[in-house]
């Protein structure tokens, strides 16, 4: 009894130290568990298993699980997780500056990126901004590297700093030539440089499909960023109902594949398929009109049934963004507009909805409130 007492009493305290244990996962599917990193580089990851050192090309890693960091910076990866992303910025930055970190000061530079990317996914581009270039200063030869430059590219350009953000993107195209990056990155500076010729007001959609034709074997991420811009193209140039729908058919696509899609990119799909869903109910309402006015009673209700069902489907695609990709700050404000014209829309065709006059007025004053300086918060504000 005493010496299998003892034996478990070995095999408990063994526990922690797998615990405490890295995992390396690569983008083609695999992990390694069970190791110590410890050494990494734009070049390379070091790592031992055992007492065997082992390095593998930076390029193979998709993201490292480290088993033994600071409190801090758990309860960054705990409210990442939970899409809070405001808390995950203040953990991973009390993280960075953590000095007992200095024995693998690689994790710090995780925990300067984390941060900055959570602070571009609640939109406070200006503060991630300055985030991405501290990791750049404090660690030049990151791993992280090809995303820092990227983010800080990505920063500018929602700042409309287009003509800085251009440079920053050639700057990771340079560096991805010169240090052998890999092709994700070019792709991704090829995207973002495409969209800065959109928001010049150049045509791009051909740029965008040759992209996303480059793209679609092997980066699914990128074409379906591209997907999405295309869809959002093709929409704001809609003049019918067909042009809408062959707008959708690209959000469509995102959507069915959303399991394998950055969060961002699923949620922009979903509220440019509701803008689409929207854009559908107010033609069916255009032809309701027209029937009424030629006195054809059958086909106007015909039409306001076919409207309300499109409003239904729009605001379901709005507070979907709202609640699933709730952590997609850049998303929320057009969900919160558009999601109150379609509660209005869906009142006033359907008497029997008699709170979806309320529901809109609340999400406008989320809108107004949340998000003022937006295109949609001022929007709303004009309507309360």
């Amino acid at each position: 009894m005493k010496s299998s007492f003892l034996l478990l009493t070995l095999a408990l305290a063994a526990l922690p130290a797998t615990a405490r244990a890295d995992e390396l996962v690569f983008w083609d599917g695999r992990t390694v568990t069970g190791v110590r990193v410890t050494a990494e580089s734009v070049k390379q990851v070091e790592y031992k298993r055992g007492a065997a050192a082992q390095k593998v090309d930076t390029r193979e890693i998709k993201s490292i699980v480290y088993g033994e960091t600071s409190e801090d910076f758990q309860q960054g990866v705990a409210a990442r997780e939970a899409g809070n992303m405001e808390d995950a910025a203040n953990a991973f930055l009390t993280a960075a500056a953590d000095e007992a970190l200095d024995t693998r000061p690689f994790i710090q530079a995780t925990a300067l990126v984390e941060a900055a990317n959570a602070l571009a996914d609640r939109s406070n581009f200006a503060e991630a901004l300055g985030y991405y270039d501290e990791l750049l200063q404090r660690f030049p030869d990151t791993r992280h590297l090809a995303r820092a430059l990227l983010g800080r590219g990505q920063a500018l350009f929602m700042t409309r700093e287009f003509d800085e953000a251009r440079a920053a993107f050639e700057k990771l195209k340079a560096e991805v030539t010169a240090r052998n990056l890999g092709e994700v990155w070019d792709l991704e500076a090829d995207f973002y440089l495409l969209w800065a010729d959109e928001a010049a007001g150049k045509s791009v959609l051909d740029g965008y499909t040759a992209l996303r034709q480059r793209a679609q074997a092997g980066h699914p991420g990128v074409a379906n960023r591209c997907a999405l811009r295309m869809g959002r193209a093709l929409l704001a140039s809609a003049k019918s109902q067909g042009d809408a729908r062959a707008a959708q058919a690209y959000f469509d696509e995102i959507i069915e594949g959303r399991l394998s899609t950055d969060a961002d990119v699923v949620a922009g799909a979903f509220n440019g398929r509701g803008q689409c869903h929207f854009a559908t109910g107010t033609a069916y309402m255009a032809a309701a009109d027209k029937a009424r006015g030629a006195r054809d009673e059958e086909s106007a209700e015909a039409a306001r049934a076919d409207a309300l069902a499109a409003f239904k489907d729009a605001r379901l695609d709005f507070l979907r963004v709202q609640t699933v990709y709730k952590g997609v700050a850049r998303e929320q404000p057009e969900a919160l507009y558009m999601g109150a014209r379609a509660f209005f829309q869906i009142g006033q065709i359907d008497k029997g909805e008699t709170e979806a006059e309320g529901f809109g007025r609340l999400l406008l004053k989320r809108c107004r409130d949340g998000y003022p300086e937006t295109e949609w918060g001022i929007k709303a504000a004009k309507e309360l």
